[in-house]
């Protein structure tokens, strides 16, 4: 009598669900913070100061709140939200390294006309 052969081990790593990784995110969501974040930046900017312009009324104060909270309200829920919270945290990343490189671009340009 012999005995019947054992079952194969388990794999050492479960396999992956359907989608993409979460290294693929984190890199599509830098290659998109890369174009995005500088695009954003100057967008806020130009609209908070055109709006700055104006009168000063309370209208124009909690318009230009809006102008604030609506992006950063968009970044906390797409981390909160489980299937876009590394593409978020890859634009994150994309767009500091970016916005980082132009603040010393300027202090580099600001320094050379010496008025730094």
């Amino acid at each position: 009598m012999s005995t019947p052969p054992l079952p194969p081990p388990p794999p050492a790593v479960p396999p992956r669900g359907p989608g993409l990784s979460r290294t693929a995110r984190f890199w599509i969501g830098v290659a998109v913070g890369v174009f995005g974040a500088p695009a954003l930046t100057i967008g806020v900017v130009v609209l908070l100061s055109t709006l700055t312009s104006g009168s000063g009324s309370a209208g124009d104060t909690a318009l230009q709140a809006l102008v604030v909270l609506v992006p950063v309200a968009l970044v906390v829920t797409g981390l909160v939200v489980r299937a876009t919270r590394w593409v978020v945290l890859g634009a994150l990343a994309g767009g500091s390294v970016v916005l980082i490189v132009l603040a010393g671009a300027c202090a580099a340009i600001l320094k050379g006309l010496g008025a730094y």
